[in-house]
């Protein structure tokens, strides 16, 4: 049976049908995940990087804050409750105009759809989009659940971790940052984390309107903890960079 989604590498989107096999056909690649690193030459920091399907990830969330190069970044990033502690462990919270290097009024105005943004992603390098999201539930599917994104219970990260095998087998590492309102409150750290993506925000969908966008929502959560859901452009999430820009 042919299903029709978007597959994403390099900044580059096919519609082309594809054929799901059936789970007795299904056969995990030998190796994932592929692991690596970059360091990012803005600041040196250095990130884990994964490729998951076609794509390759940042594993950890992205943690860049100077706003002297990026003047739209002033006052559009933060750590959590406003401790640097947080960004050292779960990387920025970004809005929508700073995680995109847009002046501050795109936070309530429509862009523009475009394939991919690099944002404030390093250079080669762009914020993930929700098909590149989409492909990693594809990728992981049929055989595996939601647990295949978490770190291990044992990092003593997600509170009570209601997973019951968490195993991070795509190695991307999910961490439980909590999220910043649109309004600067902080919540839902250690039992959710929210991840800002590109892709359906500002197209003409869902009744969305020019002051919200896209996010996937990862929870601590017995069943459907990673789904896509949406939030004001002036909350705040974090950024996993993808490589192609």
């Amino acid at each position: 049976e042919l299903s029709k989604y978007l597959y994403c590498y390099s900044g580059t989107c096919s519609d082309e049908p594809v054929s799901y096999p059936e789970v007795s056909d299904y056969v995990m690649p030998a190796e994932m995940p592929i692991e690596g690193s970059f360091t990012d030459p803005r600041d040196g920091t250095v990130y884990p990087t994964v490729t998951i399907g076609m794509n390759v990830w940042f594993a950890k969330n992205l943690n860049y804050a100077d706003s002297v190069k990026y003047p739209n970044l002033a006052g559009h990033s933060w750590c959590y409750n406003n401790d640097e502690m947080y960004c050292d462990k779960f990387g920025r919270l970004y809005d929508w105009a700073g995680a995109l290097n847009l002046p501050e009024a795109y936070n309530d105005s429509a862009l523009k759809r475009m394939e991919w943004y690099q944002g404030i992603c390093p250079e080669g390098w762009h914020v993930s989009t929700a098909e590149e999201f989409s492909n990693i539930w594809q990728y992981s599917s049929p055989l595996v659940s939601y647990d295949w994104i978490y770190v291990a219970r044992d990092a003593n990260i997600w509170d009570n971790l209601k997973m019951t095998e968490h195993n991070n087998k795509t190695g991307f590492s999910a961490m439980p940052g909590g999220y910043r309102t649109e309004n600067g409150e902080y919540k839902g750290v250690g039992q959710e984390t929210t991840i800002l993506v590109t892709g359906m925000v500002d197209a003409i969908v869902d009744d969305r309107s020019p002051s919200s966008n896209n996010l996937w929502r990862i929870k601590n959560t017995e069943t459907n903890g990673f789904n896509e859901d949406g939030s004001k452009k002036r909350a705040a999430s974090y950024i996993r960079c993808v490589k192609g820009g």
